[in-house]
């Protein structure tokens, strides 16, 4: 017995551990920049130098709730969390998610397009389903395979614009309206990820003991996690932009701050999982300041785009 209790009292390790922002961050906040060397452009000649342009909302995508785990399986120790995002309200992701597709049309307009936005189109899309609202969170929420563990809020500039679409995706509501008007359609998605988490575990064993550790990462700041637009003519070519996660360059390198509800720990005899629920408190002011700017980079990245090659 005495062996098996030292064996447990040095092996098994599940925590939560706080990190903080110390990397220069030459490009953060409202100095926020794409890395254009990273965006990748799809067949973006079809798109390009169009006579008219329907851009008719935009979809800001904004963590809702984070959940993570780390280690597990049988004899080791597990940990796992979730934080939940509060502070947001739906007037102002709505107002942000409508500044940001005022700012895409302000930038191609001011290279010489016509510009199409919703309201020239409304009446093409008026018998779509809307998303309709979650009540845990108060907004509609998506959750994307390509971004798992993560529950979205998502905001249009209001609630006409927020169509439901499905695998198609978004885009393919305004397939119709382009082709009746004649205008390339180009439509954006905007994922941003705030807080960050991470996950890392080891194990190790011996002749006499073994050892296992988890622990979940905790990081206040905001990251752009996607950008992409849609883009399709009106007869049929289609085109893409396509942004990566932006983890060096940070719209917001702290954008809230955590605080624990609560925490357990279960003791299995051989192993341990701890789990813990959090919220993170949104900064506004360093919010709205990381949005807007990614934003601006976004409608110079497509009206530059639009215009010829980079």
């Amino acid at each position: 017995m005495k062996t098996r209790d030292s064996i447990r009292a040095v092996a098994l390790c599940a925590a939560f551990v706080s990190t903080s922002q110390v990397r220069a961050q030459p490009f953060s906040g409202a100095a926020f920049e794409i890395n254009r060397e990273r965006v990748q452009l799809g067949t973006i000649k079809s798109c390009a130098k169009s006579a008219s342009y329907l851009v008719p909302t935009t979809y800001l995508y904004i963590t809702a709730r984070n959940s993570q785990s780390a280690g597990g399986g049988l004899g080791n120790a597990k940990s796992k969390a979730r934080v939940f995002v509060q502070g947001l309200g739906k007037a102002e992701v709505q107002g942000l998610a409508g500044q940001i597709q005022n700012e895409i049309v302000s930038q191609l307009r001011a290279s010489g397009a016509n510009v199409l936005t919703f309201d020239d189109v409304k009446g093409d899309v008026a018998d779509k389903r809307r998303m309709e609202t979650n009540p845990s969170y108060g907004m509609p929420t998506h959750g994307t395979r390509s971004i798992p563990g993560i529950d979205f809020f998502v905001a249009t500039p209001n609630d006409d614009q927020t169509l439901d679409y499905g695998m198609m995706g978004p885009q393919a509501n305004f397939a119709k309206a382009a082709q009746r008007t004649g205008a390339t359609l180009l439509l954006t998605e905007v994922f941003v990820t705030l807080p960050q988490l991470g996950a890392s575990a080891s194990k190790a064993e011996g002749m006499t003991w073994r050892s296992s550790e988890s622990k979940i990462g905790f990081d206040p700041a905001m990251h752009l996690a996607a950008a992409r637009v849609y883009g399709l003519t009106a007869k049929g070519a289609w085109c893409s932009i396509s942004v990566p996660e932006h983890g060096q360059r940070l719209p917001a390198p702290v954008a809230g701050q955590f605080r624990e509800l609560g925490h357990s720990t279960q003791d299995y005899g051989d192993w341990t999982v701890k789990s813990g629920d959090f919220t993170f408190v949104v900064d506004n002011a360093a919010f709205e300041t990381g949005i807007l700017a990614v934003g601006r980079s976004l409608a110079h990245l497509i009206a530059d785009s639009m215009n010829g090659p980079r």
